[in-house]
């Protein structure tokens, strides 16, 4: 006789019967390309602030020849297109407040789909149940409105890598939100470095023109 291979469980068969009629049906998130797409839109949104501060600089600071200022201001530009045009081909990532005025509805199943896949990633004996996790999608959408479902799935991640304080063995509603409480708390940190480290590097370039300025004007004397 053939041996017959047995079909691979499906996402949402590896959850409760109580969580299916909440999961749309060939529907699932992967965090692999919201890890990927979200950084590439840091990286171009980055690489836009940091042509702004040099297109600034050759604007209002350079020494150099009028000619070489035009040259590279034009190249500064260009690339500024590219990155812009490269940066609208990425799928929108509205906030979870945006993205309730549009699409309320789209929205809960997206959490839904956040939710199920993290309680799919513990093999505990508590987990939440279908009321509860109707419940905390709509805290999530009332407390974090600031956040995106990217950043949700992102400190999803983080708290099944064990960066965030432990569920042991149960999870629940607190649980969660203090993993998404100190995801954002990370990512306004994040945030705050970021910008202090670019007007340090923006001070950092003026301070070694008026330097390299200075120099110069001694080597005329």
């Amino acid at each position: 006789m053939k041996k017959v291979a047995k079909k691979q469980p499906t996402a949402s068969a590896a959850l409760p019967d109580v969580w299916r009629p909440l999961i749309p049906a060939g529907k699932a998130l992967t965090t692999s390309v919201i890890d990927g797409i979200e950084l590439q839109r840091q990286q171009i949104e980055a690489d836009l602030r940091g042509l702004r501060h040099s297109w600034k600089w050759y604007k209002e600071r350079y020494r150099g020849s009028e000619e070489k200022r035009q040259m590279w201001l034009k190249r500064i530009e260009e690339r500024g297109k590219a990155l812009k045009a490269k940066l609208a081909t990425l799928p929108p990532v509205p906030t979870i407040g945006a993205a309730r005025r549009e699409d309320e509805q789209m929205l809960r199943r997206q959490l839904i789909e956040a939710i199920a896949w993290l309680v799919e990633q513990f093999n505990l004996q508590q987990t939440l149940t279908r009321t509860q996790a109707q419940a905390l999608v709509e805290i999530i959408m009332d407390d974090y409105r600031h956040l995106r479902v990217q950043d949700v799935m992102i400190a999803f991640r983080r708290a099944v890598k064990g960066e965030y304080k432990p569920a042991y063995n149960r999870l629940d509603t607190a649980t969660i939100l203090g993993w998404l409480t100190a995801y954002s708390k990370e990512r306004m940190r994040e945030i705050e470095a970021r910008n202090y480290n670019e007007a340090l590097a923006w001070k950092g370039a003026t301070a070694s023109e008026s330097i390299n300025r200075l120099m110069a004007e001694k080597l005329k004397k």
